[in-house]
C-alpha cells in the first residue's frame, strides 16, 4: 500500500506497476487521474485528426472516490486544486513494482531526476517536465497554478 501527498497543483510523473493492480482512493481533496491502456487498445483521438491513438482514460476523483490502474498500465495523477490532496493506494500484490517512465527512459539530467525523486512534483516546476507529461496534465497544472496564484519556477 502507498499513501500519496500532492501539494497544490502537484503531480505524479507517469509510471507503471508491473506486478499488481492499484486501486487509488482519494481521502482528501481531488485528484485527476490518467491512464493509457496497453498497446492495441485504441480510440479516436481529436489531437490526431480523429485517427485512432492510444486509449486514454481520464477521471476526476473527489474524496472517497476511487479508480483502478491495471498491471503495466501507464498512469499519472495531479491535484487540480489549491489545497493539498491525499490518496491511499492498495495493491493486489505485496511486490507491485514501479517503473517511472520519465526517469527510467527519457535520460533526464541529474538535476531534473533529483527534482522528481519520489515521483511527486511541485506544480510550479511544470515547465521542466512539460514534454514528459500528457497535454491533459500539463494544461490542468497550468490552470491550477493560475487559479491558486502560484508562480512557475524558471
Amino acid at each position: 500500500m502507498a499513501v500519496g501527498f500532492l501539494g497544490p497543483c502537484g503531480f505524479n510523473t507517469p509510471h507503471v506497476h508491473n506486478r499488481a493492480t492499484e486501486l487509488l482512493v482519494v481521502t482528501r481533496g481531488r485528484v485527476v487521474s490518467e491512464m493509457i491502456l496497453e498497446n492495441g487498445a485504441t480510440a479516436p483521438s481529436p489531437d490526431n485528426g480523429g485517427a485512432a491513438g492510444p486509449r486514454n482514460v481520464v477521471n476526476t476523483l473527489a474524496e472517497l472516490q476511487a479508480t483502478p490502474f491495471y498491471p503495466g498500465a501507464l498512469h499519472s495523477q495531479f491535484n487540480p486544486d489549491c489545497d493539498d490532496a491525499v490518496f491511499v493506494a492498495p495493491f493486489s500484490s505485496d511486490d507491485p513494482g514501479v517503473e517511472t517512465m520519465a526517469q527510467a527512459y527519457l535520460a533526464l539530467g541529474v538535476d531534473t531526476v533529483r527534482a522528481a525523486a519520489g515521483n511527486q512534483i511541485d506544480g510550479a516546476d511544470v515547465d521542466r517536465f512539460r514534454g514528459l507529461l500528457s497535454e491533459n496534465v500539463a494544461l490542468g497544472v497550468e490552470e491550477c497554478l493560475k487559479t491558486c496564484g502560484i508562480e512557475k519556477r524558471k
